[in-house]
C-alpha cells in the first residue's frame, strides 16, 4: 500500500528543458564555444550541474579541464538564477493529479538534484501548498543515483521505503528509488525515453499525470 509519493522535478514535474538550454547555450556563448540544441540537453541532465558541464563540453568536443568545468559553472549559475522561470510551466495535468492525491490522503514530497534554493523557488512559485516535504542538492545530500535524500524525504513524511513511491523521468531516478528500497515509477512526459526506463527496471510507466494518479490511487 502506497503511504507517501516522491516526486522527481525536472522533466517530471515541472518543463524546464528551454530554461535549461537556454542557460547552457549562453554560459558556452561566454566561453566561446558553440551552442547546443535544445533536444540534446535532454540526456545531459538530471545527474547535477558538473555532470552537466561536463557533458556539455563533451558535446563541443572541448577538452573538460577542472577549470574549465569552474568557468562553465559560475556563467550557467549565474544564468540560470537571472531566469529562472523561463518557458518554465508544470506538464499538463500534474496540478490536478497532485490535488487528487492530497484529498485522499497521501504524503507528497519532491526530491531532486537541482540546487536546493531553486527547488525551493519553483515550487513555491508553480506548484504551492501541495507538498509535506521538499528537498534539493544540498552540501549533505549525495546526488541521486544515492537514495539518501529520497530516504531522508521518506523519513519526514513518517514513511518506510517499502511504503514509498519515487516517481521520475530518468533511469537515474529509477535507479535511486531501487538503491533506497522504494517503488520506481517512470513518467514516458519527460526527458529520457520509454527503453531508458525499462532498462533501468521501472516497477512500473505512467504516460500521462491523469494515469499516475490512478495507478497510485488503485
Amino acid at each position: 500500500m502506497i503511504k507517501a509519493v516522491i516526486f522527481d522535478l525536472d522533466g517530471t514535474l515541472l518543463y524546464t528543458l528551454k530554461v535549461l538550454s537556454n542557460a547552457c547555450n549562453m554560459a558556452l556563448e561566454k566561453m566561446g564555444l558553440p551552442p547546443i540544441k535544445t533536444n540534446s540537453y535532454k540526456y545531459l541532465v538530471g545527474c547535477g550541474a558538473d555532470k552537466l558541464m561536463e557533458g556539455m563540453l563533451r558535446t563541443v568536443k572541448h577538452k573538460a579541464e577542472e577549470e574549465d568545468i569552474a568557468k562553465l559553472k559560475e556563467y550557467f549559475n549565474q544564468s540560470y538564477s537571472e531566469n529562472l522561470f523561463y518557458k518554465t510551466k508544470p506538464y499538463y495535468g500534474i496540478d490536478r493529479m497532485l490535488d487528487n492525491l492530497k484529498k485522499q490522503g497521501l504524503k507528497l514530497g519532491v526530491f531532486s538534484n537541482k540546487p536546493d534554493e531553486y527547488t525551493q523557488l519553483l515550487i513555491s512559485a508553480l506548484l504551492p501548498d501541495r507538498f509535506d516535504a521538499v528537498r534539493g542538492k544540498k552540501e549533505d545530500t549525495p546526488r541521486k543515483p544515492d537514495p539518501a535524500g529520497a530516504l531522508y524525504i521518506a523519513k519526514e513524511l513518517g514513511a518506510e521505503p517499502a511504503d514509498c513511491l519515487y516517481i521520475g523521468d530518468s533511469g537515474v531516478d529509477m535507479q535511486t528509488a531501487h538503491n533506497g528500497g522504494l517503488t520506481a515509477c517512470g513518467v514516458t512526459w519527460g526527458f529520457r525515453s520509454r527503453q531508458e526506463l525499462e532498462d533501468a527496471g521501472a516497477d512500473h510507466l505512467a504516460d500521462t499525470p491523469e494515469a499516475l494518479g490512478d495507478y497510485i490511487l488503485a
